[in-house]
């Protein structure tokens, strides 16, 4: 997990994929950093699993996260950039 763009570092994110990935590294920031701010996170982000839609074998075009949380539910998350 690259968290490099979270340490005072100005990025601009331009694409589906840069919103994906941030996306996904502040989830596993939330659910699995000690250190994380625990009142940002609830319970139900700790452990939380996060997949890319590709990781998860979803057959789409679309960038976009799978999240599994440890209570057992799933949710899907559609990146589309609309500007």
């Amino acid at each position: 997990m690259d968290t490099k763009i979270f340490k005072n570092e100005i990025h601009s994110i331009e694409t589906e994929q840069e919103v994906q990935s941030t996306l996904k590294d502040l989830l596993e920031i939330a659910g699995y950093d000690p250190d994380f701010e625990d009142n940002f996170a609830m319970d139900e982000f700790k452990e939380v699993e996060v997949s890319t839609f590709f990781e998860a074998g979803i057959l789409t075009n679309n960038k976009g996260l799978v999240l599994k949380l440890r209570n057992g539910k799933e949710f899907q998350l559609t990146i589309i950039q609309s500007k």
